[in-house]
């Protein structure tokens, strides 16, 4: 079986590939021309191959070791200072969430409500407050006999009473009209106009 081998040229170095079964003929060099010998070069001892293929291994650098050892220091202090960060932030959670803590701390507001040392009566009055009857009044309801003024322009203002008029509502404005002629004698707002919307409602 035949494989591959490899040479020199005798003449240039140049590298010749040949078929192992042409181990010694001469041919003419393919690269400077002049005739030269084939031959195969003898294998490697295994303790060579060895060294070979060691030789092949990538070894780290002293300054990538130095920086992998760099990187893992710092990592282990960001670990370290993110855990001590964790473990403040619980126990101040912990601190401010428990009643039993809260409770325990002074109300100090207490020393700036009465700095004179004046009695403090504010209970006193709210209890006044508390037991003083509540007296309502009872408001008398509007009669179509009670009067309202009735404006229209600057100089037109009419007193008329309330059974007197018809109504016509514009949204906080009433338009008063006589029932006797129909006659529009003007209009209301305001206390007016509350007071025509309670005697509407009554009636």
């Amino acid at each position: 079986m035949s494989t591959e081998a490899k040479c020199s040229c005798q003449f240039c170095n140049g590298h010749i590939a040949f078929d192992s079964a042409m181990d010694g003929q001469m041919i003419a060099c393919p690269h400077c021309g002049l005739e030269t010998k084939l031959f195969a070069p003898p294998p490697l001892p295994l303790k060579a191959q060895a060294q070979a293929v060691g030789a092949t291994v990538p070894k780290t650098s002293p300054l990538k070791q130095s920086s992998i050892k760099l990187l893992s220091s710092q990592t282990l202090a960001i670990f370290f200072a993110f855990t001590t960060f964790c473990l403040a932030f619980v126990l101040f959670w912990e601190h401010h969430s428990n009643p039993a803590v809260s409770a325990s701390i002074p109300d100090q507001t207490k020393q700036f409500r009465n700095p004179t040392g004046a009695k403090d009566t504010t209970k006193e009055n709210q209890s006044s407050i508390e037991s003083s009857p509540i007296i309502i009044k009872e408001t008398q309801p509007i009669q179509g006999s009670d009067t309202i003024t009735v404006w229209w322009g600057n100089e037109n203002i009419n007193k008329v009473r309330l059974d007197e008029a018809n109504y016509e509502r514009n949204g906080g404005v009433f338009y008063v009209r006589l029932k006797s002629n129909g006659k529009l004698v003007g209009q209301v707002s305001g206390a007016e106009a509350e007071k025509v919307q309670a005697y509407l409602s009554g009636k």
